[in-house]
């Protein structure tokens, strides 16, 4: 019964276009407001959000991922220079960094899947949203048309109150003239007493009817709050009806409800490729840029000519043997020289293969394909439950329309009879008993007309939502 959703957006918006004034409140204006400030419907929004993120993480999932990293320490005693592999023996600070990037080159379209499913699911979350909305909608509409049928039945009880007033004030001028006798003004007395009750329970009926609206619009007790009256005049002719399997047909392509049902099947369905991609080999690119820095790093820059004389003898003679020896040059270069210099590239493929991973691929696999058949399982549940839905909503559309003609043929009757007897209780001929009869019947055939009213409205509403149409009063 959801269907109600747009009901009273556009319906009883009609209670008043345009801005109320002060504390009183249209429907519409009610409906925003709900809208505005229900926390279910701000828990639906943050799905949606997150629903939003995970498609677009899904479709970056297609890009190389990239990353950099850096690493600082300090070793002593023996331990091996990064910059040149040599093993020293001495204190070392070092400094290595490394930018690595990846890309999945095959998967068996498990990514193109997983970004197609992310999308769906979006959807799915914005007609969740927009069935939370219409649900609230609904509930709004609800708990408005119930307090404007208190606030008629309010004023009809005190009509009802200021009649019986009036014909006690006229039955005492008569049995003041002695036109009438005592008694008749005791029996209005007590039925001006019996009609106060009934104006103070429906003056009740009418507050807690509006202190539901403002709970349901979360406005604290004290909020001065009042609801438009409706139109004069409400059209309730009743039209011809369309067959129930027309208005479920049309009615598939308007439940938010039923397309998300039909998109998790697609969803569900993606969701099974996917864990049957887990099957296939994958192969990803992998790329490296790396480099190091010690502070014991060093640059040959170039060798230099050392001589070197020894004494010697050579065929009985003392001399001077000179040596030219080439020792090498070395320069201790900053962190940014060394870096640039000790740059290194590389690239690999990586090809994995599944064999046996502990029965997680099967389970997965066996898991999509229940969650396929749900899924498939739900769209029907939810195809036969706006059927029904539907049906309901055409019956009790016919049968309201049967039981507002009743009561204005009831209500008409009851005040043909009301006129007569209130004549001929003026000229003396009826009794007042007959005259509170005649008056308790028509107050209550007006009560009757009034609730009839507004449920065939209420009904007719439901099956032009169904069709799609727009909601007017």
């Amino acid at each position: 019964m959801r269907l109600l959703i747009f009901f009273l957006s556009v319906s009883l918006a009609v209670v008043a276009q345009g801005q109320s004034d002060g504390s009183v409140w249209t429907l519409r204006e009610c409906v925003n407001y709900a809208q505005e400030n229900n926390l279910n419907l701000a828990l639906s929004q943050l799905d949606q959000r997150a629903a939003n993120t995970e498609a677009r993480r899904s479709r970056h999932s297609r890009w190389p991922s990239l990353s950099a990293s850096s690493n600082f320490g300090y070793n002593f005693g023996r331990t091996i220079d990064p910059t040149s592999n040599e093993f020293l023996t001495t204190s070392l600070g070092f400094n290595s960094i490394s930018i690595n990037s990846g890309l999945t080159v095959f998967n068996y379209n498990r990514i193109n899947n997983s970004i197609r499913q992310a999308g769906i699911d979006q959807q799915v979350a914005q007609l969740n949203y927009e069935q939370v909305e219409l649900d609230l909608s609904l509930q709004i509409a609800n708990l408005y048309l119930n307090a404007l049928l208190a606030k008629e039945n309010e004023k009809i009880a005190e009509a009802q109150f200021k009649n019986i007033e009036n014909q006690l004030d006229r039955t005492s001028r008569l049995v003041q003239s002695g036109a009438q006798p005592k008694a008749a003004e005791f029996e209005l007395k007590a039925e001006l007493a019996a009609q106060r009750q009934l104006w103070v329970d429906a003056e009740n009926n009418a507050y807690i009817a509006l202190l539901q609206l403002k709970q349901a619009l979360q406005l604290g007790i004290e909020t001065d709050f009042n609801i438009a009256d409706p139109p004069s005049e409400i059209s309730v002719e009743p039209s011809e009806v369309k067959s129930a399997t027309e208005i479920f047909q049309r009615s598939l392509a308007t439940q938010p409800e039923y397309r998300a049902a039909e998109m998790n099947v697609r969803s569900a369905s993606l969701g099974r490729k996917i864990a049957q991609s887990a099957f296939y080999p994958s192969l990803t690119l992998g790329l490296n840029v790396n480099s190091n820095y010690s502070t014991q790093g060093r640059f040959l820059e170039g060798t230099e000519l050392v001589s070197q004389s020894v004494p010697a003898q050579f065929q009985g003679e003392m001399g001077n043997l000179t040596f030219l020896t080439s020792n090498p040059i070395f320069s201790s270069p900053g962190w940014l020289d060394q870096i640039d210099n000790n740059l290194g590239f590389g690239f690999a493929f990586q090809l994995q293969v599944p064999i046996y991973n502990n029965y997680n691929n099967r389970a997965n696999l066996q898991q999509a394909k229940i969650q396929r058949i749900r899924a498939e399982k739900q769209l029907d549940l939810q195809e036969q439950t706006i059927r029904i839905d539907v049906e309901r909503a055409v019956a009790d559309l016919r049968a309201a329309s049967k039981s507002y003609d009743a009561a204005q043929s009831a209500y008409e009757a009851a005040q043909v009879a009301y006129d007569n007897t209130e004549k001929q209780y003026n000229l003396g001929s009826s009794s007042s008993f007959e005259f509170f009869q005649s008056q308790q019947r028509l107050q209550s055939a007006q009560l009757q007309k009034n609730v009839a009213k507004y449920d065939y409205i209420f009904r007719q509403k439901i099956v032009d939502f169904y069709l799609g149409n727009p909601i007017t009063l």
